[in-house]
This record gives C-alpha cells, sequence and structure tokens, in this order.
C-alpha cells in the first residue's frame, strides 16, 4: 500500500496529513527491513528503485521525524539491495548499479553520521549504533550481491573480521541508553552470520540488554532462535 502511494505521488497531495506522512516513511523503514528476512513477492512495478536520490531524501527526512534507528544512507542502499533480487544477475539495471552501491557503502562513515546530530551526547552511541547498522547491511549485501571479482570487500574472509567488532559495537551501548532498542535487526543478522559459541553468546547478551531495555517480543524469539540454532540458511 505504501509502494503504490508512492509510486503514484504525482496523484497524492502535498498537504497530506502529517499522521499520513508519518505512516508512510515509518512503513517503508518497516518494509524494507522486513523484507530482508521475509522478501516480499510484488508486482515488479511496485519495487523500491535503484539508487534513487529522490528515495535517498524520503528515507533523510524520515530519520529526521521518527526514532533513531538505521541510517537514512544504509536503508537506502538495503533498498537496493533488495530491489536487486528481483532481477537477474545478468540484468543491464543490476550490473550498472552494484559497482556504485558497492562503493558508497564503504565510504559510508558511521562517526560522521554519528557527528552530524546536534545533541553532542549522543555522539558515541550514535556511532555504536552506525557501526552495527553498517556491517549488518554488509552481511546482507555478502548474501545477496557477493563480492566483486578479485576484490576483498565483502568477501567471506572480510565478513569474518568484521563480526567481533560488530558485536563490540553493540555491547558498548548501554541497556539504560534508548539506542538500544534500535538494535534488534542488526544483532538479528550479525549473530545469524556468527558461527562460534563465543559471538554467539555475545549476540545473545545483546538481545537480552534490549529484552531488558523495553520488552521486546522480538528479541526473545531471536534470542530462542539463537540458543535452538534455528537460524536455517541466515537468510531466504
Amino acid at each position: 500500500m505504501v509502494r503504490s502511494r508512492k509510486l503514484q505521488g504525482n496523484k497524492v497531495q502535498d498537504d497530506s496529513a502529517p499522521w499520513l506522512k508519518y505512516f508512510d516513511t515509518a512503513c517503508t523503514t518497516f518494509g524494507i527491513l522486513g523484507a530482508t528476512l521475509a522478501p516480499a513477492s510484488s508486482h515488479p512495478s511496485l519495487r523500491l528503485p535503484l539508487l534513487d536520490p529522490a528515495f535517498l531524501q524520503t528515507l533523510r527526512h524520515s530519520e529526521n521525524q521518527t526514532w533513531v534507528g538505521c541510517p537514512a544512507e544504509l536503508l537506502y542502499f538495503l533498498s537496493t539491495v533488495n530491489s536487486s533480487r528481483s532481477l537477474s544477475a545478468a540484468a543491464p539495471e543490476r550490473i550498472q548499479v552494484i559497482p556504485e552501491l558497492c562503493h558508497r557503502l564503504l565510504d559510508f562513515c558511521p562517526a560522521t553520521w554519528a557527528e552530524d546530530f546536534p545533541d553532542r551526547q549522543h555522539h558515541e552511541s550514535r556511532s555504536h549504533l552506525a557501526h552495527a547498522y553498517k556491517a549488518a547491511v554488509e552481511i546482507y549485501t555478502s548474501h545477496i550481491i557477493g563480492a566483486s571479482p578479485g576484490q576483498h570487500y565483502l568477501s567471506q574472509p572480510f565478513i569474518d573480521a568484521a563480526l567481533r567488532p560488530a558485536i563490540l559495537h553493540m555491547l558498548a551501548i548501554s541497556p539504560q541508553d534508548f539506542h538500544i532498542k534500535s538494535l534488534v535487526w542488526p544483532a538479528f543478522v550479525i549473530g545469524a552470520q556468527s558461527d562460534s559459541r563465543e559471538l554467539r553468546q555475545m549476540v545473545r547478551e545483546v538481545f537480552q540488554r534490549i529484552w531488558v531495555s523495553s520488552c521486546c517480543y522480538n528479541s526473545k524469539n531471536a534470542v530462542g532462535m539463537h540458543t535452538r540454532g534455528d537460524m536455517g540458511s541466515k537468510f531466504p
């Protein structure tokens, strides 16, 4: 429904009710993150655009008016990866966009994003949050797109080396810090990629903190899945 509204943007009046605009942007965020775990089999005409600057501005607006979560740029890259799943590997559109996507994802700086926030007291937490999200997006991208031939970025060794630092960034956010509530998706993705018992235990600690902080039912479910080893092939 939200995608249909956006595709019909020229028919939607600019004076839409504020709550409706909030609904649109919030649902877009949930839709992008949710599609990584349960891909939607929607009609190609409803596929979100690949690296469309106007869509990035929409996500930045959403970031400014809603809660702190996935940085808009990373959400933008994630939506492109999601959309590329419906294209064949030989599709010209996919071939054209993947190098730019990987370059921009690599260049995204969590610290710069964090320090762009006016309240300095939140810079450190936002940096940890952005590092976790970047690692999770890289993990997901490595599964869907993979590393370019001969490139270390997004290769299995690169992803393996990124796991522990990403988990430590999540653990650096205090349970009393409201940013902890935004870690559900990256913790799930990073945990799904973590094979060692030590790393999985560290991820369970992250979920425990989320549960204690916000009584988040999804975090309780995720802990159970990690404990039972029900991650399957990790991504649909």
